[in-house]
């Protein structure tokens, strides 16, 4: 058996020391094996690769997808809370301490989103590269907090400053700078590496970028109306997993850059 098919068949037939408790600590995340081979930039075979690793790892994917929305979910129901006090409240402090109460509480969930969103990278980026994952690894990023954070807060400026500036730009910003995460994690870069680091493996591609993302989005929007919604249920997974995907063909394309 070829190299690549052995690391192939090992990668999607599952680790069984993950498989019967998709909540252990697994292995390292931080190590730099690779089974896989990257696919095209294109988006049948991106598609492809996307749908073999949800059914490879149907609990670690719906695990890293689902797992963010709970904190979510209970934020968004005190917001939900305070604006109804807010709505029928005739005392004036009773509304603004709402008010106030529900800016925080944005915050937090936008603080909160960011813990998850390292996790979700690092789960993501593990799988598109072959490299063991499991559901622990959402909240397993701690130790990056404060160098996500930075580099969403960077990310964002960037692409609204961009976006101000007639539009474009900030499209061209945000294709450019979707990979920052992923650089960041993978390659343990500080945030203005990261984001030079995506800049960088976008080169030549922004355009190729743009044209997958719509094509997905668009068969995504199709198959979720034709199904009535339960669609959205399938394609939710495949569309996760398109950037880290991405990323990891991105890499072997520029890796002589």
């Amino acid at each position: 058996m070829a190299p690549a098919q052995r690391a192939f068949k090992h990668t999607f037939q599952g680790d069984p020391m993950t498989t019967d408790n998709p909540f252990s600590p697994g292995a390292d995340p931080t190590s730099p094996s690779e089974d896989l081979e990257p696919v095209p930039m294109d988006v049948q075979p991106i598609l492809e690769r996307c749908w073999q690793l949800v059914l490879a790892n149907p609990g670690v994917v719906l695990g890293a997808i689902f797992v963010p929305l709970v904190p979510a979910l209970v934020i968004g129901g005190l917001s939900g809370v305070l604006q109804v006090m807010a709505d029928t409240s005739d005392d004036q402090n009773m509304m603004a301490f709402a008010t106030v109460a529900r800016l925080g509480l944005n915050i937090v969930s936008s603080l909160i989103g960011v813990f998850f969103s390292l996790g979700t990278t690092r789960v993501f980026l593990n799988l598109s590269h072959g490299r063991p994952a499991d559901v622990g690894m959402v909240i397993g990023e701690g130790a990056n907090y404060l160098k996500g954070l930075g580099a969403t807060i960077l990310l964002g400026l960037i692409v609204f400053v961009g976006l101000i500036c007639l539009i474009i730009p900030g499209i061209i910003a945000g294709l450019g700078l979707q990979f920052t995460l992923y650089a960041m994690l993978d390659k343990d870069l500080d945030p203005m590496e990261a984001l030079s680091e995506s800049w960088r493996l976008t080169d030549g591609y922004k355009f190729t970028i743009w044209l997958i993302n719509l094509v997905i989005g668009l068969l995504a929007i199709v198959v979720t109306c034709m199904t009535l919604g339960v669609g959205y249920l399938v394609v939710l997974p495949v569309l996760s997993l398109t950037q880290a995907v991405m990323y990891h063909s991105l890499k072997r394309l520029q890796q002589g850059v």
